[in-house]
């Protein structure tokens, strides 16, 4: 087998959406960065999933 074989997994259309939706923020889509807040959006919440799956190899720098 060659080095750049991996696996792959399904994304669901869900997940897929909120990857759009991320790809196309900019920081005036967010609010305020301090203080209580009732419900995180959803893009936000996907984002944090992410990176908390994310290797250290391919975290950004």
């Amino acid at each position: 087998m060659s080095d750049g074989v991996g696996t792959f997994r399904m994304v669901p259309e869900e997940e897929q959406e909120l990857r759009a939706q991320l790809e196309q923020l900019t920081t005036k889509d967010h609010g305020p960065v301090f203080g209580p807040c009732s419900q995180l959006p959803r893009h936000t919440l996907q984002k944090a999933k992410d990176e908390l799956n994310e290797k250290e190899e391919t975290r950004e720098e």
